[in-house]
Order: structure tokens, then C-alpha cells, then sequence
């Protein structure tokens, strides 16, 4: 196919443009079916708005989603983080969270688990129960009684 130089009217500006034979190569060997809509001064223009707006939407540009009041699972002590906690992790304090990185301090159980006094509350009515459900010295609970 023979490609010839053409003029273009600019979407953007309005300006006169040429889509030279070797732009037009280009965009068959790329297989662009659609020719320029844009000159290129108002093509860099395009990519530096839509570079920029991709930069400011990332969440590493993204500005902070608030700061939330926490009590300290280490320490007690109130402090504030940048991220609202979750209740299946531990939160720290800005000192605390320096001795857990540095190993001083050894991590946090998360705080909804049940702590050792609550644990032995648990299992000592959970083993009442298997006591009682295994209790062999009433009439009743004996199958030999039952003949």
C-alpha cells in the first residue's frame, strides 16, 4: 500500500498538521487503524495531563484518610495511628512499635483473644461439664443400673 503525505486540522488547537509517510508506516506496523486526531505539541500536552493525573490518584500521592485514636495493647497508654486498627491485630503506640521492630519488646497477643485469667475460666467450666457428662457414680448415668 502506498502512503502519501496528508494534512490533518488538529482536534485539540485547530492547527494544521502533516501525518508524513513515515508516521504513517509507523502506524500501519503497529496496526493503528486510526489515523492522528491531535498535532504533536497537543499530543505531549495529552500525555503530561494524563501522567500527572495518573500520579496524583495513586495511593502513594493519596492523601491520608484520617488519623484515629487508639490505646496502646502493649502499654495502655493513648496514642494516635494514620490506619483505623483492626480488631484481629495488635496496635502500638509510637514507642512501642519502636521496641517491637528493634526486638526489645516482644509482639502483642491480638487483644480479642481471651487473656490467661478468661482461658482458665473457660476451660475449668468446660471441664466441669466433661466431668459431669462423665460422672459414673450416679444411678442413673451407670448403664449396668439400667438391666
Amino acid at each position: 500500500m502506498a502512503f502519501e503525505e496528508r494534512t490533518i486540522l488538529c482536534a485539540d488547537c485547530g492547527n494544521e498538521f502533516k501525518f508524513t509517510v513515515e508516521e504513517q508506516e509507523f502506524y500501519s506496523s503497529k496496526g493503528f487503524e486510526n489515523e492522528p486526531k491531535r498535532c504533536m505539541e497537543c499530543r505531549r500536552m495529552k500525555r503530561r495531563q494524563r501522567h500527572t493525573r495518573s500520579r496524583s490518584m495513586s495511593p502513594r500521592f493519596a492523601a491520608p484518610s484520617g488519623i484515629y485514636r487508639i490505646i496502646c495493647d502493649a502499654c495502655q497508654k493513648q496514642d494516635t495511628v494514620p490506619f483505623p486498627p483492626r480488631a484481629d491485630k495488635p496496635v502500638y503506640c509510637n514507642d512501642c512499635f519502636a521496641k517491637v521492630k528493634s526486638g526489645e519488646l516482644s509482639p502483642a497477643r491480638p487483644y480479642l483473644t481471651p487473656r490467661a485469667e478468661d482461658a482458665e475460666i473457660v476451660s475449668d467450666s468446660i471441664a466441669e461439664e466433661i466431668t459431669d457428662a462423665n460422672d459414673t457414680t450416679s444411678p442413673e448415668s451407670n448403664p449396668e443400673n439400667n438391666l
